[in-house]
């Protein structure tokens, strides 16, 4: 089934920005940057143009964007969408490891 839904209501962000305590050749600290939030989803009318494939609902939002020096770094992320906090605990968890992993691959 596709769902078109709409954007009904969001909490304000949290953001967290980490550090992995490497510094990559141009002497810039590698690290991420962790947004999370609420967002209320409501269904859209059919004939919607802006809309989201998403079941309306309550969802745990998060956007983890990779950092150097403190400043978004590469390509732009998408936000995911959670039905319960502990999974986008569990996502939060799992980028920062990747992120730390890539962090100690880069040449200084």
């Amino acid at each position: 089934m596709t769902y078109k839904s709409r954007i009904a209501k969001e909490t304000k962000s949290q953001q967290r920005v980490v550090s992995f305590g490497v510094k990559d050749s141009k002497g810039r600290e590698i690290g991420a940057q962790i947004r999370t939030w609420e967002t209320d989803f409501e269904s859209t009318s059919p004939e919607a143009k802006v809309w989201y494939a998403i079941k309306p609902g309550h969802y745990f939002s998060l956007y983890a964007q990779a950092t150097r020096g403190g400043k978004a770094f590469g390509a732009s992320q998408s936000t995911h969408y959670f039905t319960i906090v502990s999974a986008r605990n569990a996502a939060i968890e799992k980028y920062l490891a990747q992120a730390r992993k890539r962090a100690g691959k880069i040449k200084r």
